[in-house]
């Protein structure tokens, strides 16, 4: 299940967006122009959590560790084109928060 909470507020012309992952394939479509800014990983026990591109892939984050059921990691990581974002090492209990800023394109 994919909770979506809309805009919260504006950065420059693009929108900042909280977005809930949860449920037991722990994946995420992200869009084109979008920056993923944060995320936050909330599991029942301690463990590392990898963030790819590919199921069980790390391109994106490597062994981010859970320890007493939170974790935060901070990026930068912008997406030129649509990509789908995996998650593994979690239970099919977990919580995903992803902070992504949505920029809008610029055409010349």
């Amino acid at each position: 299940m994919i909770i979506y909470t809309p805009p919260s507020e504006s950065i420059g012309s693009g929108s900042e967006d909280i977005v809930i992952v949860n449920g037991p394939t722990h994946s995420y479509n992200i869009s084109a122009g979008d920056t993923l800014l944060l995320i936050l990983l909330y599991n029942t026990t301690d463990t590392t959590v990898d963030v790819g591109t590919a199921p069980a892939d790390d391109d994106i984050a490597a062994d981010i560790p859970v320890v007493d059921g939170f974790a935060a990691e901070h990026l930068t990581t912008y997406f030129a084109t649509n990509k789908t974002l995996y998650f593994s090492g979690l239970s099919a209990s977990s919580i995903i928060k992803l902070k992504i800023i949505s920029t809008p394109v610029i055409l010349p």
